[in-house]
Formats: C-alpha cells, structure tokens, sequence
C-alpha cells in the first residue's frame, strides 16, 4: 500500500512541510497528548529529537524513520511515510 493510500496528504500541506504533518499524526498515534517531544522520548532520544531534525537542513534522517516504522508499525506508519525521498515504497 503506498503512503498517500494510507493518510491522504491535504492539499494544504506545503511539501516543505510534510514530514512535520506526517510526525504529528505519528504523535498523535503514540500517545493521548500527540506531542512530538512524547514521541521522540519513545523513540528512544530526548524530548527535543524531532524537533531539532525538522529545523535541520537535512530533515529526519533514515534511522529515525526506520524506528519511527518499529515503534509504530509498518502496516500503519511505513519509513517511506515519513521521508517518500529518501525510501521507495514496496
């Protein structure tokens, strides 16, 4: 299944901004309160991890993607999901 199947991207998500929406409905997905500082403590990393990576030039980067799919599950949050540039959807 590909990424857009899954979650439908709106048409109001700028491309620069899509791995942020894509991290917030992951959040949303881990815990209650859906913050990104709540999931980037799950991933492991301290509570400012996803933050600093969407500030960098370089955005997430494939091993957090990687654990982002094992901590939320494939089927539901696959790595392409979170960066389509970088991983070529099965």
């Amino acid at each position: 299944m590909s990424t857009t199947e899954q979650f439908p991207i709106p048409a109001w998500v700028e491309p620069e901004q899509r791995t942020e929406f894509a991290l917030r409905i992951a959040a949303l997905y881990c815990t209650m309160g859906g913050n990104l500082g709540d999931l980037s403590e799950a991933l492991g990393g301290s509570r400012s991890l996803l933050h600093m990576a969407l500030k960098s030039k370089g955005g997430v980067n494939a091993q957090t993607c990687i654990k982002l799919e094992e901590l939320l599950g494939r089927e539901t949050f696959p790595r392409e999901f979170f960066r389509p540039d970088i991983f070529v959807a099965e």
